[in-house]
């Protein structure tokens, strides 16, 4: 019996040498393909950097259908990194077809890398379901908003297409709804905790500081003609971004939230991200932060009283005066008292604010008038709207003739009625379950973060209505906020979620919680 067991442990052995020796072959196989594949790619495209721009891709695209939750933080990083003005060669939100990019492929290629790491992230995510024989869909609180706006969103395609429509421009201008629903269905069911949501809020954080860098070098490259007729330091909504920023800043002081590994950090990197914010001079979403402050404010009142009233009626005080000082000043430092004129003295903006306004209503005057055309069903996406007022040329944005300003009534204008309310749907349930949740639990960095996701949705809502909104960035910041509040507002386990709230939480809090 020793000698057959013996022989039988030869056998075994050797049978898994061999597996071991398959494997190293394969491994080493693989590599070397990849090592002259990447090699082959450097020679043709010399001296281009697609070839370690592929690299990386491939590198992001395995790790991440080998560990999908990780593919969100990758995803929420890069997407808002990036910035087309400021940075036109990262390739991250651009197609494969985009000439500018560092990963251009072919003219015809309409895919780009947030769609190819979301289909990772999916793949990494079925496949993990399949070798588990777990099969479950996580919805969160939000899910029937989404899938109902995703909907009429999908229908707007449809309908702009079977009219006729441009096939490349509807393709545009759906294409970043889609990104909603994708990242919010991945978020709820990768994400299964609030640990985990707190790396993808640092992984968008530390885009919007990368972006500020991209930003400020940008505009110290330019000369001082192209600085003093400079009509945006980088996109339309990396403000809005800098916006939660700021608003975690603040949620963390308004909850005493004193989590020093995660202050810090926002602490070193809030004056670049300032800075890039005053050049930027967003005057729609300095309007939107304002609205954050006021709602803070509300929250600062109901929870800390006496901080409330030694704190906020100074600010307000110093605030005034800021704006009195600065109310006829065109330096880059009255930039937030300009963005107040312009809410409560559009009269006395200067002529190129004017201009602006101008444009904006006209273009708002054109868009009411294609909506009553076809209120119902819209133009569907693709179609360009009725001008019976002439607008200003402003070709260096080349969808003008079908995207507004006005992102409210855009999305009315082609998904019609239905999709209109769909949107206000989804913002108000979005709104009022985040804001429930905060007032069920007001603490930690969590609540924080929580608090962030419901003001950028109600920032986000205020900033649409004056300005281009729905661009693939925003998109992406909109899946994470909306999944955090359904995944919050879904939880099972709300004695879990309390503990991991109560870690970030002041002593005395814990001892008043517990008792």
């Amino acid at each position: 019996m020793t000698a057959v067991a013996g022989a039988s442990r030869i056998v075994t052995d050797a049978a898994q040498k061999r597996r071991v020796d398959r494997s190293w072959w394969l491994a080493y196989s693989v590599v070397l393909g990849l090592t002259l594949f990447i090699a082959a790619l450097a020679v043709a495209t010399a001296p281009k950097p697609f070839s370690l721009a592929a690299l990386v891709l491939l590198v992001v695209v395995a790790a991440i259908v080998h560990r999908p939750e990780r593919g969100l933080w990758m995803i929420a990083f890069f997407t808002i990194a990036g910035d087309s003005i400021a940075a036109p060669w990262f390739p991250f939100a651009k197609n494969f077809s985009s000439r500018e990019s560092i990963l251009f492929v072919a003219n015809a290629l309409v895919l780009n890398p947030i769609e190819v790491c979301l289909g990772a992230a999916y793949l990494g995510w079925v496949l993990r379901m399949a070798a588990s024989r777990q099969w479950q869909l996580r919805r969160g609180a939000l899910y029937r908003p989404v899938l109902v706006f995703t909907a009429f969103v999908l229908i707007g395609l449809v309908w702009g297409l079977s009219r006729g429509g441009d096939r490349n421009v509807a393709l545009w201008e759906s294409r970043p709804f889609l990104y909603v629903a994708g990242v919010y269905v991945l978020a709820v069911n990768l994400l299964p905790d609030r640990q985990a949501y707190r790396k993808v809020w640092i992984a968008l954080f530390a885009g919007v500081v990368v972006d500020s860098v991209l930003a400020i070098l940008y505009f110290r490259g330019l000369s001082a003609t192209e600085k003093s007729g400079l009509e945006s330091l980088g996109e339309h909504s990396s403000a809005l971004h800098a916006n939660a920023f700021f608003v975690l800043l603040a949620a963390m002081w308004v909850l005493k939230v004193r989590s020093f590994r995660y202050l810090v950090p926002l602490l070193v990197t809030f004056p670049v991200v300032g800075f890039a914010y005053i050049l930027g001079q967003r005057r729609s979403a300095f309007v939107g932060l304002g609205l954050a402050a006021i709602m803070l404010s509300g929250v600062l009142f109901r929870f800390r009283r006496r901080a409330f009233w030694s704190v906020i009626p100074l600010l307000a005080v110093v605030f005034l005066g800021y704006v009195g000082a600065f109310w006829n000043s065109t330096a880059a430092i009255a930039f937030p008292a300009q963005s107040v004129k312009t809410v409560v003295a559009p009269d006395s903006l200067s002529e190129k604010d004017k201009s602006s306004d101008l444009y904006r209503q006209i273009e708002t005057f054109n868009i009411v008038y294609t909506i009553k055309t076809a209120p119902v069903t819209g133009l569907g996406f693709g179609h360009a709207f009725y001008r019976p007022l002439p607008l200003a040329d402003i070709s260096t944005f080349i969808w003008q003739a079908y995207i507004t300003h006005n992102s409210i009534h855009w999305v009315w204008m082609n998904m019609g009625v239905g999709g209109f309310l769909a949107m206000l749907y989804l913002f108000g349930a979005a709104i009022r379950t985040g804001t429930r949740q905060l007032m069920q639990d007001a603490r930690g960095l969590d609540a924080a973060l929580l608090m962030t996701a419901v003001m950028f949705v109600m920032m986000y809502g205020l900033y649409a209505y004056v300005d281009i909104a729905w661009d693939v960035q925003s998109m992406v910041f909109l899946g994470v906020a909306l999944a955090h509040i359904g995944s919050a507002a879904g939880a099972k386990s709300v004695p879990a979620f309390r503990r991991s709230v109560e870690l970030d939480a002041p002593l005395g809090e814990l001892k008043a919680a517990s008792s």
